[in-house]
């Protein structure tokens, strides 16, 4: 997402169901370069750089997201359901997310 690779920037490789930490925060996103030029941004797919509310889509710059953001939806669906749902953007604005079942 940010264009380096992740070693670089302090990931080490994907954030498992109970990381607290995810793809740093002081990293731009390709999303958020994109906004910055007047973009709409979407993703598709699972979500492998957090869990937490603060590292999913909505809050990395994407405006749209149609996907799974857990690395093991059989064993945590709900919860992860929950959490996007819940999901607000750092302007405090509600994200767009969708969670395929």
């Amino acid at each position: 997402m940010t264009g380096r690779q992740y070693t670089r920037v302090g990931c080490p490789g994907v954030f498992g169901d109970s990381s607290t930490t995810g793809l740093p925060l002081n990293e731009t996103t390709v999303a958020d370069q994109l906004k910055k030029a007047g973009y709409a941004t979407a993703i598709m797919g699972k979500w492998h750089l957090g869990q937490r509310p603060m590292f999913l889509p909505g809050a990395r710059g994407f405006d749209t997201y149609l996907g799974i953001p857990c690395v093991h939806p059989e064993r945590n669906l709900s919860s992860a359901f929950a959490a996007s749902r819940s999901l607000r953007s750092p302007s405090g604005r509600q994200s767009s997310v969708q969670i395929l079942r």
